[in-house]
């Protein structure tokens, strides 16, 4: 872990280096540009849109272009302002900035200089009014405002109706638009087509919860194909679906709504609740609950915003760097570096945040010491009651980067139903997060992704000032969308591999059986199967609990896990026909044919003699642990001991041990063993002394 912290360390402090060397821009301006002299003349003598292109022709098309490009146009620009002594020669240098603010995304700028120059138009030539009729039409038009885009033209058809005409026909302005923010006549249509949207997902996910009771009827063990169905994207992938479409038929604006991407959300959010009464109604069905469907919602909504919340700094981080941007025009085009660092700090101080503001955001209650089981009163942490909807959620999570905000939080359902012996297994293991630093790595590791966007944003200013303005373009989403794979799977690995350290910490504090024990009654709480099925199990964060006893009892040896769980009847029936061996022919003879069973090979090495043995329990479907040098076994759980311990008519529990654990000693003659019960199962030695217990237990 210290290795992982210094890498990221040096990580960050190589892409702070790089961003302040690439983000500071040159004062020269590029190679052919135009002298100050020269740009003065293009400006009197050409149109806006087409300075751009003298420019191309003078510079090519690449370096016209570039950010270099534009800084030496903005310092131009300001060099001839400042020189001419007539407000008139002023005009073009204005005219070609409104443009210029304009064609950046910087309209309300745009507008500012615009209404400044209308208040003089006796000094505006017939082409300057028309030029300035072009960027305010086409700004009207941006912000949906068709019907004063029609008023422009028509105020520019008092002096020129050529122009007015011309101004109608380039972009498209209707003379009778409607104004903003009336629905259209195509309402009803888009209404009904919203309503679709909206209802498709909730109907395709109940197809498949009426599917899934018929492969899955009632009787069957429904708990791993029930958590293969709710953990399926299918939802998300159709809800999401309809929320692009929504956006690309211009829905919102069909129904008078001018502010489309708030109107998408609101649908994405109804229209996902909507797939939830399925959900909720299956879950019903397989878990015999009596939640309601408004605590169902309410405790799905929640655990989404919890894992959704590290998304929240990046895209807060971007909401600042935009209205910072609005306000500055080419502030990140002049120093590259400056939004480059800024979107790093902005989404590091926002992760900060987070965990202070987490308690009061998701219902928390603080748990006095007192109230604590008495082996967590003195950890120096905040302790917190969760209190979910009971839907059968039990659980805990540790939040906070550093020492002055760490904190756990358990839900109510956790601290009501478990033993206080539990509490505290599954505490500590919160715990081994906070002291382990996997909270600050993971802090680290997005800083670290932020430094490389802003590497990017620092390199390539033009089209970090473009996203930041209009959004990305497709090819950028593509890539944004990519890179969040990448670093998706990235936070998985490290997820997986800081649960199982955490494991080993609070297995080395509390014992390894008592935490298996705890995960596994976390298991049964939370209805999630003990195995999953082959193909079932796509990897998360947290590994199943079947991975992490085999990883737990994996530190101290060579695990062996059940190749099958046999039918208790299968077991019942070899015991009793065993016993009977040894009622009617004498308990040697019995113990010996159960040696039979064992068979390991008598040539062989002592610890590949107790790993045979193993095998052939696992075979019965017990769960085994050989210490890795040999000198012990131990059968943890062995089936035939817990069926007989339920079995009716009962069966005499001694006898069944003594023929069992004498049938291993037969096998592994000559060497001399030590057999020991356990509750539930036994444990063999080869060593009388000197030997090592197993941890735990």
């Amino acid at each position: 872990m210290p290795v992982m912290r210094k890498n990221l360390l040096i990580l960050t402090l190589v892409f702070i280096l790089l961003i302040l060397i690439s983000g500071t821009p040159g004062t020269n301006p590029p190679a052919g540009f135009p002298d100050k002299s020269r740009l003065s003349s293009i400006l009197r003598d050409s149109r806006p849109a087409d300075i751009q292109e003298r420019l191309a022709s003078m510079m090519g098309t690449g370096g016209a272009s570039g950010a270099g490009s534009l800084r030496a146009m903005l310092r131009a620009l300001d060099e001839i302002e400042r020189s001419s002594a007539d407000s008139r020669q002023r005009l073009p240098v204005e005219i070609y900035r409104a443009w210029l603010l304009a064609a950046h995304g910087y309209d309300r700028a745009a507008l500012s200089i615009i209404r400044r120059l209308m208040v003089i138009p006796q000094y505006l030539t017939p082409q300057a009014q028309a030029d300035i009729a072009l960027v305010e039409a086409s700004l009207e038009l941006h912000a949906g405002n068709a019907s004063a885009a029609a008023a422009v033209a028509d105020r520019l058809a008092e002096a020129d109706a050529g122009a007015a005409q011309a101004l109608r026909q380039l972009l498209g302005i209707d003379p009778t638009a409607r104004a903003s923010g009336r629905a259209d006549s195509t309402w009803p249509l888009a209404s009904l087509l919203l309503l679709a949207l909206s209802v498709i997902p909730a109907f395709a996910i109940d197809r498949e919860r009426w599917l899934w009771l018929k492969r899955f009827p009632d009787g069957q063990d429904r708990i791993a194909p029930y958590h293969a169905f709710k953990r399926s994207p299918l939802a998300m992938l159709l809800v999401t679906a309809g929320s692009l479409l929504v956006l690309a038929l211009g829905l919102p604006r069909r129904l008078g709504v001018r502010h489309d991407v708030a109107f998408t959300v609101m649908y994405w959010i109804i229209s996902y609740t909507a797939t939830l009464i399925p959900f909720h109604r299956l879950d019903l069905e397989v878990r015999k609950g009596s939640w309601s469907l408004r605590e169902y919602v309410s405790t799905v909504f929640r655990l989404h915003l919890l894992r959704a919340l590290p998304l929240a700094a990046p895209l807060a981080a971007l909401f600042i760097l935009h209205a910072m941007s609005s306000a500055l025009p080419w502030w990140g085009v002049n120093t590259p570096w400056s939004p480059a660092l800024g979107f790093a700090l902005l989404t590091a101080v926002t992760l900060l945040v987070i965990p202070l503001l987490l308690p009061a955001f998701m219902g928390m209650r603080r748990i006095s010491s007192d109230q604590l089981p008495r082996p967590l009163r003195d950890r120096p942490f905040r302790f917190y009651r969760w209190p979910l909807p009971k839907i059968g959620i039990a659980n805990a999570v540790s939040f906070g980067y550093f020492k002055a905000s760490h904190s756990i939080a358990f839900t109510g359902e956790l601290l009501d139903g478990c033993s206080t012996e539990e509490i505290v297994a599954v505490a500590t293991h919160e715990e081994a997060h906070l002291v382990g630093g996997h909270l600050f790595l993971y802090f680290l590791a997005m800083v670290d992704l932020a430094l490389a966007a802003g590497l990017w944003a620092a390199l390539f200013p033009l089209p970090a000032e473009k996203l930041l303005m209009f959004g990305p373009t497709v090819m950028q989403g593509m890539i944004v969308f990519a890179v969040w794979l990448i670093a998706n799977r990235f936070f998985t690995a490290m997820g997986r591999r800081f649960e199982f350290e955490a494991d080993r910490f609070a297995a080395e504090r509390v014992g390894r059986e008592a935490y298996i024990q705890a995960l596994t009654r976390l298991a049964h709480a939370n209805f999630m199967p003990i195995r999953f099925r082959e193909g079932d199990n796509a990897p998360g964060i947290h590994p199943s609990l079947t991975e992490r006893k085999h990883a737990l009892r994996g530190y101290e040896g060579r695990v062996f896990e059940p190749a099958a769980v046999l039918p208790s009847e299968l077991i019942l029936a070899l015991w009793r026909s065993r016993l009977a061996l040894e009622w009617n022919r004498g308990e040697q003879e019995a113990k010996h044919i159960c040696s039979l069973d064992d068979d390991p090979p008598d040539d062989a090495p002592p610890a590949d003699r107790l790993a045979a043995i193993a095998r052939r329990q696992a075979r019965f479907g017990a769960e085994c642990l050989l210490e890795a040098s040999g000198a012990w076994l131990e059968i943890i759980e062995c089936a035939q001991k817990l069926t007989i311990l339920t079995a009716d008519p009962s069966i005499p529990r001694d006898r069944v041990c003594a023929l069992c654990s004498g049938g291993m000693r037969e096998a592994l003659a000559p060497d001399t063993i030590a057999w020991a019960s356990t509750p539930a199962g036994c444990r063999i030695s080869r060593h009388l002394s000197g030997t090592t217990e197993p941890a735990g237990s």
